[in-house]
C-alpha cells in the first residue's frame, strides 16, 4: 500500500511538470473530475439505470485549458452503461472500492471494469440545437458492448434513426443518428462535416461525437487512460509525443467546432 502510495504521488508530480512544461497555461487536477449529468447529457453511454442516471462514471483527471476567453475541459473518464458490470456501482463494494481500492491502485485499475475509458471532453456551442445528433464510428458493426446497447437504447427511449448524409468521405469515418433528420442536416453542414472528417483524420483512434441543446461532446477510448503514463512507457519514446497530440487534438476541436 505504501510502495502505490509513493508512485501514484510520484506519477502524479511527474504527470503535472510535464503537462506544465508542453501547455503553460493548462491546470492539471489528478482528482479533478466532471458531473455524472454531462455524461449522462451526451447520450454517448448508454441507457438509464433506475437510479435515474444513464452511467456510472469515475473520474481519474481533469484537465483545464484556456482557449481564448472560454476554458476547455477534458477528463480521464471511466464510464459504465446501464447494461454492463462495473464492480464499483454494485453498493456492497462502494465503500471498499472508494476508501481502499481506488486510493492504492489508483489509475492501474484495469479499463476491463469500464465499458468506456478514455478521453472525455465538452464545450459550449454558439447556437442551440433542437434535437440530438450523435456520431459513432462507422464500423459500428465491428463494435460490441455499450457501443450496440447506446444504439439500442437511443432508439427506444428518444426515437432516433441512421442519418444518410451525401458526403462519401465523411461516412467512410461516422455513421450518424438523430431524433430529427431535419435538425441534423442543419447540425451537418458541408462545412462542418469537413471540419469533422479533418479531425478525424488528425486523431489516430475512433472518435464518438455528439450535439444536444448548445453542447458539443466528444469521446475517445485510451485503454491506458488519458494524461497517464502509458503500460510501455518506461521503454517507449514517443509518450511525450503521443501526450502532446492528445492534449493538441482538445484544443483543436475546441477551435474547430466553434
Amino acid at each position: 500500500m505504501k510502495c502505490f502510495a509513493a508512485l501514484n504521488k510520484r506519477e502524479t508530480y511527474t504527470m503535472a511538470h510535464i503537462i506544465y512544461l508542453l501547455f503553460p497555461g493548462a491546470r492539471y487536477n489528478p482528482s479533478g473530475s466532471i458531473q455524472p449529468k454531462v455524461f449522462a447529457d451526451s447520450r454517448l453511454f448508454g441507457t438509464a439505470l433506475s437510479s435515474g442516471n444513464s452511467v456510472s462514471s469515475t473520474c481519474y483527471g481533469r484537465l483545464d485549458i484556456p482557449v481564448g476567453n472560454d476554458m476547455m475541459t477534458v477528463v480521464d473518464a471511466g464510464v459504465t452503461s446501464a447494461n454492463s458490470k462495473d464492480f464499483s456501482a454494485f453498493n456492497f463494494l462502494e465503500v471498499p472500492y472508494q476508501y481502499f481500492i481506488r486510493p492504492i491502485f489508483g489509475v492501474r485499475i484495469e479499463s476491463t471494469m469500464h465499458s468506456f475509458r478514455g478521453m472525455f471532453g465538452c464545450c459550449k456551442l454558439n447556437r442551440t440545437f433542437r434535437g440530438y445528433v450523435m456520431l459513432l464510428p462507422d464500423h459500428l458493426e465491428n463494435k460490441i458492448g455499450y457501443l450496440a446497447q447506446t444504439i439500442q437504447g437511443m432508439k427506444e427511449k428518444y426515437g432516433a434513426k441512421f442519418v444518410h448524409l451525401e458526403d462519401p468521405e465523411f461516412e467512410r469515418h461516422f455513421a450518424v443518428y438523430a431524433d430529427d433528420e431535419v435538425e441534423a442536416r442543419m447540425v451537418l453542414t458541408p462545412a462542418m462535416m469537413r471540419k469533422l472528417t479533418a479531425l478525424r483524420k488528425s486523431f489516430s483512434r475512433d472518435l464518438m461525437l455528439s450535439f444536444n441543446g448548445n453542447m458539443f461532446y466528444y469521446a475517445s477510448d485510451t485503454p491506458d487512460g488519458f494524461l497517464r503514463p502509458g503500460r510501455k512507457s518506461l521503454d517507449d519514446e514517443y509518450l511525450l509525443e503521443q501526450l502532446y497530440r492528445e492534449v493538441n487534438f482538445c484544443l483543436t476541436v475546441e477551435n474547430g467546432i466553434k
